[in-house]
């Protein structure tokens, strides 16, 4: 037999050598991803089996626990095999595990998942698997909340004044079994709604709404959203859950609520109906959402900020004193007017004064005569601001103008404080014991000064440089004020009702009832149905809400529209 040989490539060894280097790359690359799957053990021969598992996850409802965090970070992995064989890995990050070699047969898995706190937030079923020799099985490991029980309460929470008489209904349904009604406790500002009873951890269906009885059961919120209920991780409770919900998306059909005040007289601070006012007279909207209040009887200017906390910006005792914050003494301030930087403007109508009160609550005497000798003002009831700092007084039966440097001078009626009822120029006309004044800019941009006439019964209107005109009648008024559209409001004391009018009326308009059914009382509800004790001033804020001062309710409403 002829021996055979081989012909040499050219190279061939050099080829050859090459592949095996390959080859070795490929395989140590291999044992590299399998080490990155989980499989960091040596081979134990072909009779060995894999074993993949993809990892998910069903947690798409919120927690009713917002400290709990629910976004899975990281996984354990527990596996139990024949003749005592297991594996435990932690902290494993990926969506695919994949484990070999394993003993072939029996084997169960469970998957926990784990936040990024470490805190196990859902778990798997225990999955059995059989696993052939040389066999890779594949299965899914969905995680759901772990199993367990406990107490789930919901505080739901809204500002102060926004509902009356709360009707609330709350209840969760699991994914099967009956609906669960909540029990439900409630204070003035806050209803709480909670569940006593042991209630299995899972996912169900919250209800709520929120009504408000004083409104004819008006829908004033709702929800309805899928939620999660874990076993709480605090030691002192461990089968605590709260939730608290914040009503941001509040609907609130128009009408007239309470805003401060409890309704008795007294001189207490707080927020919303624990504070306490003793005849406020007149009220101001200024910057930074603050309301601020003459507190005739108590002698004192206070202020509501944003969060109806009320406070005493200045004022301690009857007196006449100057001085920074409650240094300072008032004596029945009856008028108010504020300025775009917080500059408060106060009219002392017994004591025949005006006071200016900076920013930081500093009292000092404002007008003189040119000379520097302090003006005699006759009877000051109102102020208001125009645009350039000049503030213009309702004195008496005349307007006493106080320009930006605190120099007062005769602006319009009978420089003597005749009373009359006239029209034309500024100091032609004449006036009646006006008891209200307020400014404002029109479409075009041009000012206007408003007064009411009370004496008279009417409503007047001037500019600064030309004549004074009557646009409306109106008995029983005490005060009102314009909102920056025009619209323009009326304190109607006489019948207990707030009044609408525009601020473009003509003589012969009527104004028509806004607000008040005409008897007397503190009753919220719809507008035409609520109920007003004694209103005397009003004052409307930037997105066009109003307040109403009650002398003898001691309250300050809000009417939102």
């Amino acid at each position: 037999m002829p021996r055979q040989t081989s012909i040499r490539q050219p190279g061939s060894n050099r080829i050859a050598h090459a592949i095996i280097i390959l080859a070795l790359m490929l395989f140590a690359a291999s044992c590299d991803l399998l080490d990155l799957l989980g499989n960091n053990e040596p081979g134990t021969g072909s009779s060995s089996g894999t074993l993949v598992i993809h990892l998910k996850t069903d947690l798409g409802a919120r927690a009713i626990k917002p400290a709990m965090d629910t976004k899975i970070a990281s996984y354990d992995l527990y596996g139990a095999g024949p003749a005592g064989e297991s594996f435990l890995v932690e902290d494993y990050e990926m969506d695919i595990f994949s484990r070999s070699p394993l003993e072939p047969g029996a084997w169960t898995v469970t998957a926990k998942a784990k936040n990024a706190q470490g805190q196990i937030v859902a778990q798997s079923e225990a999955i059995a698997v059989e696993i052939g020799e040389a066999e890779t099985k594949t299965i899914s490991a969905l995680c759901v909340v772990e199993p367990g029980s406990g107490h789930v309460e919901i505080k739901l929470s809204w500002p102060w004044w926004a509902i009356d008489r709360p009707e609330i209904n709350a209840y969760l349904s699991p994914e099967t079994g009956d609906d669960l009604y909540l029990s439900i406790i409630q204070d003035d500002a806050s209803a709480t709604v909670y569940n006593s009873d042991a209630l299995p951890n899972g996912e169900y269906t919250l209800r709520i709404t929120v009504r408000d009885k004083s409104f004819g059961n008006a829908l004033s919120w709702s929800r309805t959203e899928e939620v999660l209920v874990y076993p709480s991780i605090d030691s002192t409770n461990a089968s605590f859950a709260r939730w608290d919900l914040g009503l941001k998306d509040l609907y609130l059909p128009g009408g007239v609520r309470n805003y401060a005040g409890s309704g008795a007289l007294g001189s207490v601070d707080g927020q919303g109906y624990a504070a306490s006012f003793h005849y406020p007279t007149r009220i101001e909207y200024g910057p930074d959402d603050t309301l601020y209040v003459c507190d005739t009887h108590n002698h004192l200017i206070r202020k509501i900020d944003a969060e109806g906390n009320v406070s005493v910006f200045a004022g301690s005792t009857e007196g006449f004193v100057n001085g920074a914050g409650t240094a300072a003494k008032f004596s029945y301030p009856m008028g108010i007017a504020v300025a775009s930087d917080g500059t408060v403007y106060v009219a002392e109508t017994s004591a025949k004064r005006i006071r200016k009160i900076s920013a930081n609550g500093t009292v000092e005497s404002w007008g003189t005569n040119a000379n520097g000798t302090p003006y005699a003002f006759t009877d000051p009831k109102d102020l208001a601001l125009d645009k350039w700092g000049n503030l213009y007084v309702a004195d008496g039966n005349k307007i006493t103008k106080i320009n930006s440097f605190g120099v007062a001078s005769h602006f319009a009626g009978d420089a003597a404080n005749a009373s009359g009822d006239a029209g034309g120029a500024l100091t032609v006309a004449r006036f009646s014991q006006p008891e209200a004044i307020d400014v404002h800019t029109d479409a075009s941009g041009t000012e206007f000064i408003y007064l009411l006439d009370s004496g008279n019964g009417k409503i007047k209107k001037m500019t600064p440089s030309s004549q004074v005109t009557s646009i409306l009648q109106c008995g029983g008024t005490k005060d009102f004020t314009i909102a920056g559209d025009g619209t323009m409001f009326i304190v109607d004391r006489a019948n207990n009702r707030i009044e609408i009018a525009s601020a473009q009326s003509t003589y012969g308009d009527q104004a028509a009832v806004f607000a008040g059914c005409g008897a007397c009382g503190s009753v919220n509800g719809p507008y035409l149905a609520a109920l007003f004790n004694d209103p005397m001033s009003v004052a409307v804020d930037g997105r066009g809400d109003l307040y109403v001062a009650e002398m003898y309710g001691a309250r300050i409403r809000k009417i939102t529209r």
